[in-house]
């Protein structure tokens, strides 16, 4: 069968899908969307992606496909001590899997030196920022060396002050 698709809605449960909540509708199809995840603590987190074929004029009621995550944890805030100060942390990269730029989201918790590089399965450096002088708090970098890159998984990696966090990124052609 094939789908037209008119248009994709994303909705979002914090209890293992028994209610949900629209969080975004008659978004184009690009295959990615940001969603930032609520200040809650869950175990039974879910998301849904639906795939409006047709829908009625108010565009609650749709026909499609509905595709849903598997249940996971929402812990609140990251990145934020019990102190309020900002803690060295890798939040994620969108889009993922990508075809051109990366925007890689992390925090800082000081003004140190710091890195963030993208390296390639056999570990080679395949492109690297200096990001310390961006100071404490949360920040996003975009790293357009993607565009040039085959496809294939590669790792992003954040370097302060002798600790390194990772995150994997596949790159699509």
């Amino acid at each position: 069968m094939a789908w037209s698709v008119q248009s994709v809605a994303v909705l979002s449960s914090l209890d293992d899908g028994a209610s949900w909540t629209l969080v975004a509708r008659d978004l184009t199809n690009t295959g990615s969307y940001e969603w930032t995840a609520p200040n809650v603590n869950t175990g039974r987190a879910r998301l849904a992606v639906v795939l409006v074929e047709a829908s009625d004029p108010s565009g609650y009621l749709v026909e499609g496909l509905l595709c849903t995550s598997g249940s996971f944890s929402i812990s609140g805030t990251t990145g934020v001590g019990a102190d309020g100060k900002m803690e060295f942390a890798l939040r994620g990269v969108a889009p993922n899997p990508a075809q051109r730029a990366l925007h890689v989201s992390f925090s800082l918790p000081d003004t140190r030196s710091a890195r963030l590089g993208l390296y390639d399965v056999s570990g080679r450096r395949v492109v690297e920022r200096e990001v310390g002088s961006l100071g404490p708090g949360l920040c996003r970098v975009t790293l357009d060396g993607p565009a040039t890159l085959p496809a294939g998984v590669y790792v992003i990696r954040l370097t302060q002050g002798g600790r390194s966090l990772a995150t994997r990124v596949a790159i699509t052609r």
